[in-house]
């Protein structure tokens, strides 16, 4: 992998944590926030993804002597792009599960099930309850 190619997925890994981290809180997917509070979760947001615009674009001459002259072929970008934010997904994913492992807050009923039970557990709480494996351990 080229420098080039690591920045790119770099860029892309901290953009996709940052909007995961976005759309997570206007979804109100608790167990997926990395904090609670609305400001610090959009001031994260910004900082992530203009941050790293900023970074890969207009850090040095990267644009002029990297990506025009030497560049990504489409097929490579596409590749990279996926693996940055899967990575993102797992990151965020790992990282939220860590931080909300205490918490599991749902309505009561046993209508919530998949990505509903993120509203208040964290992934790894929800992927217990989604198999049953939580629930046997309550009713024992």
């Amino acid at each position: 992998m080229s420098a080039l190619a690591l920045e790119y997925v770099l860029f892309v890994f901290v953009a996709s944590c940052g909007m995961v981290q976005l759309v997570s809180y206007h979804s109100k997917l608790r167990g997926l926030l990395f904090f609670r509070n609305r400001m610090l979760t959009h001031i994260f947001a910004v900082l992530a993804i203009g941050g790293s615009f900023a970074w890969f674009f207009g850090w040095g001459d990267r644009f002029r002597d990297r990506i025009m002259c030497q560049g990504l072929e489409g097929s490579q970008q596409f590749g990279y792009f996926i693996l940055g934010a899967a990575v993102a997904v797992v990151f965020t994913v790992l990282v939220s599960t860590v931080i909300n492992r205490g918490e599991c807050v749902v309505s009561g009923n046993d209508t919530e099930k998949g990505l509903d039970l993120l509203r208040g557990c964290s992934y790894l709480r929800a992927l217990k309850r989604s198999l049953g494996i939580e629930k046997d351990k309550e009713k024992q």
